[in-house]
């Protein structure tokens, strides 16, 4: 299903193709998903260009592998980026299985956003 905040955003942009400067990043990343169903594709690519002002340690993960699964390639490098540059706020808020280094972890976060 859809959320209601996504529902009006896409129903918004269709009137007035412009999304609302004080979506939040999960708004956004719904807002993707939906224009891809909804065959909205300028929506989808200025979703993905809001949410590059959303990356965080808590969302770049979610926002590499939406790049790559919905051929957002912009989004995707920098979701990636901001990995590499972050990583190691975003490492200490993982909780690793036994054995696991964190540069392993890396290595699958990126290799799995490519299989995405």
């Amino acid at each position: 299903g859809i959320s209601g905040a996504a529902l009006q955003v896409i129903v918004r942009y269709c009137y007035t193709a412009q999304l609302s400067p004080d979506l939040n990043a999960d708004t956004l990343m719904e807002v993707i998903f939906m224009s891809e169903e909804y065959l909205l594709p300028q929506l989808r690519l200025d979703a993905a260009a809001a949410l590059l002002g959303h990356l965080s340690p808590a969302t770049c993960i979610d926002a590499l592998q939406i790049g790559d699964s919905f051929d957002l390639p912009g989004l995707r490098v920098a979701a990636a980026r901001y990995l590499l540059d972050h990583w190691s706020a975003i490492s200490s808020t993982v909780v690793l299985e036994a054995g696991t280094t964190t540069r392993e972890l890396m290595v699958e976060v990126l290799r799995g956003a490519r299989r995405s």
